[in-house]
């Protein structure tokens, strides 16, 4: 079932096919005229889509808790009001970003529109797996893990991605305690950043977990999201899916969720304040970052149009950014 995303019209039947799969009850309960009535004027007066309304649980809000959410609509003219758009090509091109924060990502990283066949086979060399990802993507979309079985592998992914807009990255050997709850994605932190006249500020953070047969942990294509504590790196709240579920406890491995704490979440921070500071005329990023076996933090990805971690602990951050926005 498809859930309508994005700062757009709705129709009657999208607005009953999401509540028909995500909030029966509601659907049961209001009816769908009142619904149509309630998403429409959230629309017209906050900015806010039909993903926003459900993922945000507008419905049992009221008018001074959902004027505090960064909706669709808002966060739009915050991204354009913090970034502009000099710089879109170092993030949406992630082999541009691998370049200009190579030192944060402490493993190799390959084009498949430039490496060339011999430089490819020695990137496989020796690894079992690789990671694969469209160079312009997000959202994990497209996003896949090959096993390289034998040489023969490697040179049958070269013949079907050369020269397509992919990137093939070596494998990150995650955390054990971040593996605990997923074995089969890396489970990221998301932290963001925000530069102001006082220097950088962390304005959210959230641990982000696999689920499934997934190898990635996005919250859009069926991971799990939580909110860390800024200053403790505990997270205090339970893992969240698209569905409206919540977890106290991994799904699949059963990992209790709320109150781990991150390991070496002084470092992490120290990570995310040194990697605002390559490109400073930047001033929002989100960053994806992965905890190594050893412990030490390396980069996955950052992205200008990150997303204003509202969901997990259902707490409005506009006022929070709009704060920023003026500290310059």
């Amino acid at each position: 079932m498809k859930i309508v995303k994005g700062p757009r019209p709705f129709t009657k039947q999208e607005i009953q096919n999401s509540f028909l799969h995500l909030r029966p009850e509601a659907l049961k309960n209001l009816g769908i005229n009142h619904l149509l009535s309630d998403v429409a004027f959230c629309w017209i007066l906050y900015g806010a889509s039909l993903s926003d309304y459900i993922d945000y649980d507008f419905i049992s809000k009221n008018h001074f808790e959902r004027n505090q959410f960064v909706t669709d609509h808002k966060r739009l003219k915050l991204w354009r009001k913090f970034n502009g758009h000099q710089f879109d090509e170092v993030f949406r091109n992630k082999y541009i970003t691998y370049q200009t924060y190579k030192q944060f990502f402490t493993r190799e990283i390959v084009s498949f529109e430039l490496v060339g066949r011999a430089d490819f086979h020695q990137f496989c060399a020796n690894k079992k797996s690789v990671f694969l990802k469209p160079i312009d993507s997000s959202n994990g979309i497209g996003a896949k893990k090959v096993e390289l079985v034998d040489a023969q592998s490697g040179e049958d992914l070269f013949e079907k991605y050369a020269t397509t807009p992919y990137l093939a990255e070596e494998v990150i050997d995650q955390h054990r305690e971040l593996a605990e709850f997923h074995p089969g994605s890396v489970n990221t932190i998301k932290i963001n950043t925000v530069q102001t006249r006082h220097g950088t500020q962390i304005l959210g953070a959230a641990l982000r977990l696999g689920v499934g047969d997934d190898v990635v942990d996005n919250y859009t294509t069926g991971g799990l999201i939580t909110a860390i504590d800024i200053e403790s790196g505990v997270v205090f709240t339970p893992g969240r899916d698209v569905f409206l579920n919540w977890y106290a406890f991994h799904p699949d491995s059963k990992k209790q969720i709320i109150g781990f704490e991150i390991p070496g979440w002084d470092e992490v921070k120290r990570f995310a304040f040194a990697l605002a500071t390559i490109v400073p005329q930047v001033r929002f990023v989100g960053w994806d970052i992965a905890l190594a076996k050893e412990g030490q933090p390396v980069l996955v990805e950052g992205n200008i149009h990150s997303t204003f971690l509202q969901v997990a602990d259902q707490v409005g951050k506009l006022r929070l950014y709009q704060e920023a926005l003026k500290d310059w």
